[in-house]
């Protein structure tokens, strides 16, 4: 019953657009379409009982004798944006909303290469929008959908590559704008969040689609989004642990391999910190005990003096360090 109201509602409206548009009157016809758009939407029974569900559990929810805030269609007053928001809302930020809209619709009826073209249609006109000055995320959001359809599309059976109205060049364009606009939230910790997000999501939908080298690219993008992420957050080990489960662990071990093999050795000779009870010793030598001492295998004949023992320990302390961030490194890229 409430579906048949909803539909003869829409159609009211969209008759009363229609004559809007013939009188010349398209302010008024734009809105009359907008309430035929929302009341059509109601028409569909699983948003009537999702929106009564979801009222069920904000009812639960309330604590005794409190009442919700609702209005006098709660709690069938579920379309996209609520009345008074789009009452609030600039005119460009309307026109966005109306194309995001229309493509949210194609995007279900599998007509990805339109929804893109929507997509781009409600980013344009969002970035005239005074709402996005404040809240650039918005805009991220909707390149990050694009993204989304563009990888769809890519992977649909029987869905030709060239037949997608975006291009690689293109395509990483909107890559771009996507992050540049995360990357103008203010909050440091929001923005690295959100990104992230973003990035995990896109590396799902082309693992998905068998694009495997662009997962690992998405993956890279992700586990670099999170270290940021962590440390803004302050959680400085899970930022280091981010940091060498991607490219960080290839400078841990480059910097290892220089310590043993030049710094060590270096210090070693310099400053006299090992002996040899068959003489001098010489620069060759000194890198032979730093590698022995690396690998904790004995000293035939060298051995350290002063210092050089507590050099001796922090260098084997090193490696027991190394190897432990090794193992760690191949375990997790075995998950």
């Amino acid at each position: 019953m409430l579906s048949a109201d909803h539909t003869a509602e829409g159609k009211r409206y969209l008759e009363k657009g229609l004559q809007l548009v013939k009188n010349g009157d398209i302010d008024n016809a734009i809105e009359a379409f907008s309430h035929a758009a929302v009341q059509f939407e109601k028409a569909q029974d699983f948003r009537q009982i999702s929106a009564l569900w979801e009222a069920i559990g904000k009812l639960s929810e309330l604590e005794e004798d409190s009442i919700p805030d609702i209005t006098e269609t709660w709690p069938l007053d579920y379309h996209i944006v609520k009345t008074e928001d789009w009452n609030r809302a600039d005119p460009m930020r309307k026109v966005a909303w109306v194309y995001a809209w229309a493509a949210q619709h194609r995007e279900r009826a599998g007509s990805l290469n339109t929804a893109i073209s929507l997509y781009l249609k409600s980013v344009e006109k969002a970035k005239q929008s005074e709402y996005s000055k404040k809240h650039p995320e918005w805009l991220a959001g909707i390149y990050y959908k694009v993204l989304l359809n563009c990888i769809r599309a890519l992977g649909t059976a029987g869905y030709p590559k060239e037949s997608t109205v975006i291009d690689d060049v293109k395509v990483r364009k909107v890559i771009e704008e996507m992050e540049n606009f995360y990357l103008k939230v203010k909050n440091r910790t929001k923005a690295y969040k959100l990104l992230a997000d973003a990035y995990g999501s896109l590396r799902s939908n082309f693992h998905g689609t068998g694009k495997l080298t662009e997962a690992g690219q998405f993956k890279r993008k992700e586990r670099s989004a999170l270290m940021h992420y962590y440390f803004h957050s302050r959680s400085y080990f899970r930022a280091m642990a981010e940091w060498l489960s991607g490219i960080g662990f290839m400078y841990f071990l480059v910097g290892c391999f220089v310590t043993i093999l030049f710094i060590f050795p270096f210090i070693y000779y310099q400053w006299d910190l090992i002996t040899s009870a068959q003489g001098e010793i010489t620069y060759p030598d000194a890198i032979l005990y730093s590698i022995e001492s690396a690998l904790n295998i004995g000293h035939s004949e060298f051995y350290a003096v002063g210092s050089g023992k507590l050099l001796n320990i922090i260098e084997a302390a090193l490696s027991w360090l190394g190897l432990g961030v090794f193992i760690w490194w191949v375990t997790r890229r075995l998950e």
